[in-house]
């Protein structure tokens, strides 16, 4: 029975082959979506968990014992630290000492630069960044004597530890030494002390969303005594769902479309075969025979098929991963988990072929052997035909619609299948031109952030922080600028809980509008009014130069300028130059909650947004808040500034490789000291965000061009098969004078009808989303990539067109008119 099967098969040669190539090519699409959406998820979280650890979060403070916790939850993986203390380095720098066990170290992904963690009581590693100030020059074996909670003994220094600490999550009331992690390691068996609460970071298994849920739970059966590791799932959990949800969609998305195409064929397929058919019931096979006649075609189909289709796997995950995400390792084992999770696919398709395969047998086995024998010959009445023929007045238009409406449902699958594959691939070119939009606008190439999230609580309308503020010290961010790299660095001070007073009787019409564009009504504080959404800029005498005002001052001491958004041309707007505000701060003390507040005389009043200029071709405008300008010795001796939260870096142009490495290295050692900071290099933030909608636009890509193929061969066999039902028909027609190419006409024509109103369903859908979109970018941007599409689908269509007309030209009137007995 198997050699029969074949002997059928690969006596249609053509037949066999356009099935391969079309399962070959639905199959290696789907599979090479897969492999590579999985190699670059693997990339992404790889990349994420170096930089920011492998936990999902972590507990402080918390009664339960590490074997508790093993044993209460379900794949989870438990690391134990303690703090013990920290210590100063230097005037800016304070080092937390502690110690993480074995498996804490693992979760972490810790690293060491050089030498071992600490093992006996003598010893100890210490964070590379920290080795400074008052551990300068301290190297691996040479002993040192540092105070270690209570004792002061001599360490031995045997490891450095790669820089983590800075990037990692931390509390939202974070105190350094007390809930933050380790940069001086010292050991565990040295240092156990009898504490009745312990530390622990926590990995759970599973994906993001379930990971992210058992941490959520976990937190809340210990009141919250802990954190996610955001960092980890904002920068790769997360955007490894992402990619999985797109990976999904793309493939079932060919999965339907291949569903389409392969019942087409195969419903063309076993009806070329019915005489066949018709032939073996006629001398005695029974259903059953049949059955196993056609699982053996299916498993010969799906073997070649599978064959042809490795080649396309390995091009097209190529091309995924090239247009999108270059970077990535591959190593064994991930490599046989793929091939394991291929061949799931594979076997998954082989059933659904199978399926396919044996429900288009079961209808043609309802049939008797003379129905069999006769199916191909005869054409039944259309009554969708019959019902609109009466509009058609001539021969060519009744023929036309006939042909149109003899498979209804295909003609509706096609223009569907069309018109979303050509949406698809104009809104996957959309995503990726809307979300980089801007990005190359940005003119600053790294961005610094010394603390991402504080606590605070609001006290008679004042911000009061729970713990003092993490900042970028003023003599770091000096010496950086002094790198002769640096362009410019805009700089934020840390002032989230310094707010401006004014005297009701001195608010301006500009003022009024601004404080209600923010709050619905005035906040005040002891009498004074509290202008809100401040951001307050310190300048040096040499940026006044670049300062963009009116006049050049000279004298800055005790002075603010003010810069309103708020367009005025009133001279009322000037009353508030020479009177005086106040900047008020409310903080948490050892002896209780104080208040410190500056007055300071108005020097100028801008209305306009605050705008300082980098060189001669660029400026930065800030039009988002009311800035107040003041000289950095004003800002020091006032006690409000200490140092800055945010800065912007812009460098040169044409940097020599040497002095790049050297500034990023500068770079990174201001941030290495400030645990839960934060730091972007632009470029790799850019190329980061364009390489997820890279993938989109190539999944989107893929998807068009595997739809576009697959329905141009499923269309071409449609109209082959209406051709053949036809047939005497046609032949007649040619024997009353109608040419071979009246008859091709009709079919281009017929393609012509799928495209058009294909066209206009989708054009309607495309402009519809536009208008509700509103995008970057115009219409008529985006409408070019609706006219490639169509323009590519027609010259597929001409294709299959033109296929078709050379199997008509090549049949003779007499071999069409012939009746098969």
């Amino acid at each position: 029975m198997f050699r029969l099967g074949a002997r059928m098969l690969f006596s249609r040669k053509k037949w066999l082959l356009i099935m391969t190539f079309s399962i070959a090519i639905a199959i290696a699409s789907i599979t090479s979506i897969f492999t590579a959406s999985q190699f670059v998820k693997k990339a992404v979280i790889d990349k994420a968990e170096e930089m920011y650890g492998s936990h999902t979060g972590f507990l402080t403070d918390v009664s339960a014992t590490k074997q508790k916790m093993l044993k209460e939850n379900k794949k989870i993986a438990v690391g134990e630290y303690e703090i013990l203390g920290k210590m100063n380095i230097n005037d800016n720098v304070v080092a937390t000492v502690g110690w993480m066990d074995k498996d804490a170290i693992a979760i972490g992904n810790l690293k060491l630069n050089d030498g071992r963690f600490p093992r006996s009581f003598n010893e100890v590693a210490i964070e590379s960044a920290y080795l400074k100030g008052k551990l300068k020059h301290w190297k691996i074996g040479e002993k040192r004597r540092l105070t270690v909670g209570n004792k002061k003994i001599s360490l031995t220094l045997v490891g450095i530890v790669e820089n983590y600490s800075a990037q990692w999550s931390v509390p939202v009331d974070f105190e350094k030494g007390v809930n933050d992690f380790p940069n001086i390691f010292v050991s565990k068996k040295a240092f156990v002390e009898n504490n009745n609460t312990h530390n622990f970071l926590v990995r759970f298994s599973g994906n993001s969303q379930k990971a992210s849920e058992r941490m959520s739970t976990l937190l809340d059966l210990y009141n919250q005594q802990g954190n996610p590791n955001s960092q980890l799932f904002n920068n790769g959990l997360n955007l490894a769902s992402t990619i999985t949800f797109l990976s999904v969609f793309f493939q079932i998305f060919i999965l339907l479309l291949s569903l389409f195409s392969i019942s087409t064929l195969f419903l063309y397929f076993i009806r070329n075969q019915h005489k066949k058919i018709g032939i073996m019931k006629a001398v005695g096979f029974n259903n059953r025979t049949l059955y196993k006649l056609y699982i053996y075609q299916t498993l010969i189909i799906f073997l070649l098929s599978s064959i042809c289709s490795i080649p396309f796997v390995f091009l097209f995950q190529k091309l995924i991963i090239h247009f999108s995400y270059r970077s990535g390792f591959l190593d064994f084992l991930f490599f046989i988990k793929l091939v394991a999770m291929a061949l799931i696919i594979y076997v998954m398709f082989f059933a659904i072929l199978l399926t396919i395969s044996l429900t288009t047998v079961k209808k043609a086995n309802h049939l008797t052997v003379n129905e069999l024998l006769t199916s191909f010959s005869t054409s039944k009445s259309n009554k969708y035909y019959d019902s609109i023929s009466k509009y058609f007045n001539s021969f060519y238009q009744k023929q036309l619609a006939k042909q149109v409406l003899m498979y209804p449902r295909q003609f509706i699958l096609i223009i569907l299948i069309v018109s979303f594959s050509v949406l698809t691939f104009i809104f996957a070119n959309y995503f990726q031109k809307e979300n980089l939009y801007g990005w190359d606008n940005i003119k600053s190439k790294y961005y610094l952030n010394s603390q991402q999230l504080f606590g605070f609580e609001i006290v008679q309308n004042l911000k009061v922080l729970h713990r003092q503020g993490l900042i970028y010290s003023i003599n770091d961010v000096e010496q950086l600028e002094k790198h002769p790299g640096i362009l410019y660095i805009e700089k934020i001070p840390f002032m989230e809980d310094v707010e401006t007073l004014i005297d009701l009787q001195a608010i301006t019409p500009s003022l009024t509008q601004w404080i209600y564009h923010t709050d619905s009504h005035y906040k005040k504080y002891e009498g004074k009014v509290i202008i809100p959404n401040v951001r307050y800029v310190i300048f040096d005498k040499h940026d006044m130069n670049d300062l963009i005002t009116r006049k050049k001052y000279r004298e800055t001491k005790e002075k603010v300028i003010i810069f309103n958004p708020i367009h005025s041309n009133s001279e009322e707007e000037k009353s508030l130059i020479g009177k005086n505000i106040s900047l008020i701060k409310m903080y948490n003390s050892s002896s209780g909650r104080k208040v410190k507040e500056k007055d300071l005389e108005v020097l100028d009043v801008m209305n306009e947004p605050y705008t300082y200029k980098i060189n001669q071709t660029t400026k930065m405008k800030n039009e988002d808040y009311l800035t107040i300008a003041m000289d950095k010795e004003t800002a020091i001796e006032s006690g409000l500034f200490k140092g800055y939260s945010e800065l912007y870096i812009f460098t040169k142009k044409d940097l020599s490789q040497e002095k790049s490495t050297n500034l990023d290295k500068q770079v990174k050692n201001i941030t290495s000291t400030v645990p839960g900071s934060l730091m972007e290099d632009i470029t790799s933030v850019i190329r980061d965000n364009a390489n997820l909608f890279n993938l989109f636009k190539v999944f989107g890509a893929l998807l068009f061009f595997v739809s576009i193929l697959l329905t141009t061969i499923s269309m071409t066999i449609i109209l082959f098969s209406k051709y053949q039902l036809q047939k005497r028909n046609w032949g007649i027609y040619l024997s009353l004078g109608m040419s071979k190419k009246n008859i091709s006409t009709f079919f281009f024509c017929e393609m012509l009808i799928y495209i058009v109103i294909s066209m206009i369903f989708s054009w309607f859908i495309f402009s519809v989303a536009i208008f509700i979109l509103h995008p970057h970018y115009s219409y008529f941007f985006y409408a070019k990539y609706f006219f490639l599409a169509y323009f590519i689908i027609f010259c597929s269509m001409l294709i299959g067109g033109a296929l078709l007309k050379s199997i008509i030209k090549k049949q003779s009137i007499a071999s069409i008119l012939r009746r098969e007995e």
